[in-house]
């Protein structure tokens, strides 16, 4: 099972993990692999948490009406570095953005 973090957006808590779905999600969005993701900045990073989060939402069922924009207003550089280091943990801990357990 991937990695989940929560992320708290106007005060509502909503899931998030790095799936193949996201990942998916992101490159029908940016045009980009993940792999790239590092390469395109604050943008690419916020598009790639949203995705991680509209992803889990669709799979559990949790209604999350925030387009990328609307998403992105609502984030401060604080909260965004916080995410980046979660999603970076569930990585460190042995699992990809694909959500595989690594051998």
């Amino acid at each position: 099972m991937a990695a989940e973090f929560t992320i708290t957006v106007e005060g509502r808590s909503y899931p998030a993990r790095q799936t193949m779905g996201a990942a998916l999600l992101f490159k029908r969005t940016t045009g980009k692999e993940i792999g790239a993701l590092t390469e395109g900045g604050v943008s690419d990073i916020i598009s790639y948490v949203w995705c991680c989060v509209k992803s889990a939402c669709r799979h559990d069922g949790i209604e999350f009406s925030y387009t990328l924009d609307d998403f992105a207003d609502c984030v401060d550089i604080d909260g965004a570095e916080e995410w980046v280091a979660a999603m970076a943990a569930g990585n460190e801990a042995g699992e990809p953005a694909d959500g595989q357990k690594k051998s």
